[in-house]
């Protein structure tokens, strides 16, 4: 609280007061941790599940744009893939 000159009557009156001017507030700030944090989902490592399902069910999954690839690995599994489910961008299986 201040009086009209300007002087601050709770310093006056032996009393710190905090106010919005000095950069202090009056409330203070939670330092605790949110107890839903640890329902939130994590990233799954997409590549340890491609990797589990080859190693346990033979199961591979292989994107044409693996750096990995080298060209001819790249168009065999091309290939492969168009013998199994048709061309890419074809709305039908051919058989």
């Amino acid at each position: 609280m201040t009086n009209s000159s300007g002087t601050n009557l709770d310093r006056v009156a032996g009393r710190a007061a905090a106010s919005p001017r000095d950069g202090a507030s009056s409330a203070p700030s939670p330092h605790y941790r949110c107890p839903l944090g640890r329902l939130q989902p994590t990233r799954p490592d997409v590549d340890a599940i491609k990797r589990d399902g080859w190693r346990d069910q033979g199961i591979l999954v292989v994107s044409l744009d693996d750096e990995r690839l080298d060209w001819i690995e790249r168009e065999l599994v091309k290939r492969i893939g168009e013998r199994l489910y048709g061309r890419q961008g074809d709305g039908h299986v051919e058989r």
